[in-house]
């Protein structure tokens, strides 16, 4: 089942789409935190199978939570905070949420959730941020956090054994938000759109980190990374020319060229996979409506247009 979730210019709801492999739901309307507005892109995840958690900034800048179980949708919680930015939300298993966002000083802070118990209260964990965090769960239980900071470098952080290392510096010259992918063997792969507007990565494997590399690109927004299985990564882009555009590694290969999918895009694309290998992407056309396309076996589809947003 592929969830997506927009929020309508309209009346600023936010709304959810399902396609269960053959067809695709009508929108349902999922309603808007206290105030009636949400500012910026949701966060989702599914920690389970059959929960939903979405997170948003409501027009009070503090987190909003809305979750489903058992087909079911809670009312709008508020989880307070003061964000500056989108939240960005990471599942450690089943019973464990945690939720990142950039505070009105530009610091990181995080709120932790655990199956029985009430969410924490927030953390701050300092740092000058420069955009959104991307966070994926270590191995061990931990957590590793990315940042772009106030001097455009990479900045990393990271939890083990209930403890936060001080900030540490990996370089670069970042031109948007990080988007770190969780390898194996407790490895972590870190995408940016560098100055030149290539993407451009840094890995880290059996804990020894690698130069940055340049992927090539030429990226008109920040990428999406999916890892569909062990040892395999798709990186979506809009190129230069407003297209989506796909490359992709596998364990003992060389990154593939980029390769365009076609379409007009008028913003970043979102991209998730199934267990069938199935690759599917959305994305805003130039329309405005939702555009899907399937990737299957490296063989894409061209773009064709679902529903007006």
């Amino acid at each position: 089942m592929l969830d997506v979730f927009v929020v309508q210019s309209t009346d600023n709801h936010l709304y959810k789409k399902s396609y269960n492999g053959v067809s695709w739901s009508d929108y349902a309307d999922l309603g808007a935190p206290a105030g009636g507005r949400i500012v910026g892109a949701p966060a989702v995840v599914s920690p389970a199978n059959g929960r939903l958690d979405v997170f948003v900034r409501g027009s009070d800048n503090a987190l909003w939570h809305k979750w489903l179980v058992n087909g079911t949708w809670s009312d709008w919680e508020s989880l307070e905070g003061d964000l500056a930015d989108s939240p960005k939300v990471v599942s450690r298993g089943p019973d464990r949420l945690d939720v990142f966002v950039q505070g009105k000083d530009k610091d990181l802070r995080v709120k932790t959730w655990v199956y029985g118990r009430p969410w924490t209260d927030w953390t701050g964990l300092g740092g000058v941020l420069n955009g959104a965090p991307s966070a994926v769960p270590l191995e061990n239980g931990g957590l590793e956090v990315f940042v772009r900071g106030s001097d455009n470098a990479l900045w990393h952080k990271w939890l083990v054994n209930g403890t936060w290392s001080d900030w540490s510096s990996l370089g670069g010259v970042l031109n948007g938000d990080p988007v770190a992918a969780p390898l194996e063997s407790g490895g972590v792969d870190v995408f940016v759109r560098g100055s030149d507007n290539a993407l451009w990565n840094r890995w880290r494997v059996n804990g020894s980190w690698s130069e940055w590399g340049s992927l090539g690109g030429a990226l008109a927004d920040g990428p999406k990374v999916v890892g569909q299985a062990p040892g395999s990564l798709d990186v979506f882009i809009r190129g230069n020319d407003r297209d989506l555009r796909v490359k992709s590694w596998r364990t003992g290969e060389p990154w593939t060229d980029w390769r365009s999918l076609t379409g007009d895009l008028r913003g970043a694309p979102a991209a998730a996979s199934s267990e069938n290998g199935r690759l599917d992407v959305v994305v805003r056309g130039a329309d405005d409506a939702l555009w899907h396309t399937s990737y299957v076996d490296d063989s894409g589809t061209e773009c064709a247009v679902h529903d007006e947003l």
